[in-house]
């Protein structure tokens, strides 16, 4: 069974200045502590959500009590929200909804590494939805069923895609086989040369690589010899990125409290830090670039991509779990 699609937000971006906006000022002159906590209580349930709730006399009996203050208490501060443009009222369906044009453009903000990352359609509901066309980004399906309508679409848009890796996979599969047929003879005896030198630069950047490592992280076990695995993924980080700036790569790893196991926080079979053999695995080679072992806050990666969902991620949560799993072997 499919595990449903997850819609709402772990977590929102909270502005440092909230406190100072006229509108948050007004409100709290003119109901106090009682305002200020409909409003965030609102925001808490609408992010959840993912960008409305639906305002029923239900949802506010559920918010009186949640909240103890009283039912009309809770009616004049949101009528009072409303006509101070800091919350929407939307009327669809014979519901009532409560939203806001700037609830939805953090929210799509917010989901935006979710559909670029794993290549997904964001269902929105066309009724509601206030941003226009030029305000909602490509990655926003507006459907009058968005869970019909944006399967739909996001079907037919990774058949399309795959149709067009297929065709110019086949073009460039084509195209080497005319090559190779026209200049088999001449590349057998070139290609033992090339594979020679090849082999050498590849040696050399595995033995430089390891000095660097024992060079700059001093908090790690140096490397004495090397795996054909860890060799291997050496090469493959080179191949794949061109170039690949070791060095800078390394002193990351090295001002990780983490990494480093200063913070006490890496436990894995025994060992408490990171080995070089699992630094220079690829995949997590992606995850240290990215930022989430950096001290504090996880940062965004400037070369590869994220690893890290900040908005659907929980940062020590993250860790917490990779700590468990498999990944984390050395």
């Amino acid at each position: 069974m499919a595990r449903p699609k997850k819609t709402g937000l772990d977590y929102f971006p909270f502005d440092v200045d909230f406190f100072s906006n006229r509108k948050i000022r007004v409100l709290r002159a003119k109901y106090g502590l009682e305002g200020m906590s409909v409003f965030m209580f609102l925001l808490c349930e609408i992010y959840r959500n993912g960008y409305y709730v639906v305002w029923d006399e239900d949802y506010k009996l559920v918010l009186t009590d949640e909240l103890g203050i009283s039912y009309d208490s809770i009616e004049k501060i949101v009528d009072f929200m409303t006509e101070k443009s800091l919350l929407t009222v939307v009327r669809a369906d014979e519901k009532v909804y409560l939203t806001s044009k700037g609830i939805q453009e953090r929210y799509q903000l917010a989901v935006k590494q979710r559909a670029t990352r794993r290549n997904n359609i964001i269902p929105v509901d066309r009724k509601i939805w206030l941003l226009n066309d030029n305000e909602t980004e490509n990655y926003i399906c507006l459907a009058t069923n968005p869970c019909l309508s944006c399967d739909k679409s996001l079907k037919e848009s990774k058949v399309n895609e795959s149709k067009e890796k297929q065709s110019k996979e086949n073009e460039s599969k084509s195209e080497e086989s005319r090559v190779n047929d026209s200049t088999e003879k001449d590349s057998c005896s070139d290609e033992k040369t090339e594979q020679h030198i090849s082999t050498d630069r590849q040696q050399t950047s595995v033995h430089d690589v390891t000095d660097l490592f024992n060079t700059v992280c001093k908090s790690l076990k140096p490397v004495t010899t090397v795996s054909q695995t860890t060799e291997q993924n050496i090469r493959r980080i080179l191949e794949n990125s061109g170039y690949f700036d070791f060095g800078s790569f390394f002193e990351r790893v090295e001002r990780s409290d983490f990494l480093t196991g200063r913070n006490g926080r890496w436990n894995v079979n025994g060992v408490n830090k990171a080995t070089f053999n699992w630094i220079i695995k690829p995949e997590n080679v992606q995850k240290i670039l990215s930022g989430i072992y950096d001290n504090n806050t996880p940062a965004k990666n400037d070369s590869i991509g994220d690893s890290l969902d900040y908005f659907d991620t929980n940062y020590d949560d993250y860790l917490d779990y990779h700590l468990q799993s498999k990944e984390w072997e050395q």
